[in-house]
Parts: C-alpha cells; structure tokens; sequence
C-alpha cells in the first residue's frame, strides 16, 4: 500500500511541475529570439542603450524598441521564423 501510494506521488508531482516546465521552456525561446534581435541590431552598426520589447509569443515577429547613445529612439521588427530583421525605423 506504501508503495502504491509512493507511485501515486510521484505521478502527481510530475503532473504539476510538466506545466511550469513548458511555461519556462517558452520564456526562454522568447527571451532567445529578443537576445537574437539584439545581436543582429549590433552587427548592423547601432549601439543599444536602453531597449524595451513588445512581444506576444503567438505572434510571428517581436517588435523591439532602443534607444542609443545619441538619445535616438528606434523600433525594430524582427521575424522570428527567419530570425532576421524586417525594418528598423527612426522615431
């Protein structure tokens, strides 16, 4: 019965952790596509002081925003099933 019950823990506590799993796994693919833009942004030639992101993860491109050190704003759109950027506009 010990057993049984020991058994049964182990299937519970898998059942709750597997969704908080997920939800990490997702954040951090989201977090990669945001550290990708930045890379990209940087060998292109700009400098990034402050940023900010705008991003749904259902969406297929992140709309990332920086400021650099010329206190000019920029918003970028990045495509994240090609990881590349498809505009960069002054504001």
């Amino acid at each position: 019965m010990s057993k049984l019950k020991k058994i049964a823990l182990l299937c519970a506590l898998g059942l709750c952790t597997y969704p908080v799993y997920k939800k990490i796994n997702n954040l951090k693919k989201e977090d990669d596509y945001i550290i990708e833009c930045k890379k990209t942004i940087l060998e292109m030639g700009y400098e990034i002081r402050d940023s900010w992101c705008f991003n749904l993860p259902e969406n297929n491109y992140l709309e990332f925003s920086f400021t650099d050190y010329k206190n000019k704003n920029y918003t970028v759109v990045f495509n994240k099933l090609e990881n590349k950027i498809i505009s960069i506009k002054k504001v």
